[in-house]
C-alpha cells in the first residue's frame, strides 16, 4: 500500500468518525426536540381540558341560580312566574354538553360525574309530566338542584387538582 492510498485511508476514517458524531448528536437533538414536542402537546391537552371544565362549570353555576327557585330558600313569586319548560331545556342542555365532554375527565371522577348526569336526565322525565302539582315539580326541581351543586362541587374539585398540578 502506497502512502497516498494510507492517507485517503486516514482521512476517510476520521471522515467516517466525524460523522458518526455528527449523527449521533444529532439524534440527541431530535430526541430532546420531541420530548419538549411532547411536552408541548401535553400542557395544550391540559389546558384545553381546564378550560371545558371551567366552561362546564361556569354553565353549571349558572343554572343552579336559575333553577334555585325549587329549592327549599326559593322565591315563591319566582317559582310562580318561572318558565319550568325552560329550565328543563337547559337542565338538559347541560347534561347533553357534559355527556359530550365526559372525555374530559377520568377515573372516578368521570363515572361520578356520568352518574349525576344520569341521574338529572332521570329525574327531569318527572318534572316535565305534563300532570305534575306544583309540590311534586318543586321536590323534583330541588332533586336536581342537589345533584347540580354535587356536579359544581366536582368541577371545583377537578379544577383545583388541576391548577395544583400545574403550579
Amino acid at each position: 500500500m502506497d502512502i497516498s492510498s494510507f492517507i485517503l485511508t486516514i482521512i476517510g476514517t476520521i471522515a467516517s468518525i466525524a460523522g458518526a458524531v455528527y449523527s449521533y448528536v444529532q439524534a440527541k437533538s431530535a430526541k430532546t426536540s420531541a420530548e419538549i414536542a411532547k411536552d408541548a402537546e401535553k400542557n395544550i391537552r391540559q389546558h384545553r381540558s381546564t378550560s371545558e371544565i371551567a366552561k362546564i362549570k361556569e354553565k353549571t353555576e349558572s343554572l343552579i341560580s336559575e333553577v334555585n327557585i325549587y329549592g327549599h330558600g326559593g322565591n315563591i313569586n319566582r317559582y310562580q312566574v318561572a318558565d319550568h319548560d325552560k329550565n328543563a331545556e337547559k337542565i338538559q342542555g347541560l347534561c347533553l354538553t357534559i355527556n359530550g365532554l365526559i372525555s374530559s375527565f377520568t377515573g372516578k371522577s368521570k363515572t361520578e360525574i356520568a352518574a349525576l348526569s344520569n341521574d338529572i336526565e332521570q329525574e327531569l322525565i318527572n318534572f316535565n309530566n305534563q300532570n305534575i302539582t306544583d309540590e311534586s315539580r318543586k321536590a323534583s326541581g330541588r332533586t336536581i338542584l342537589n345533584k347540580l351543586s354535587m356536579l359544581n362541587s366536582k368541577f371545583k374539585s377537578i379544577l383545583d387538582k388541576k391548577v395544583e398540578s400545574s403550579a
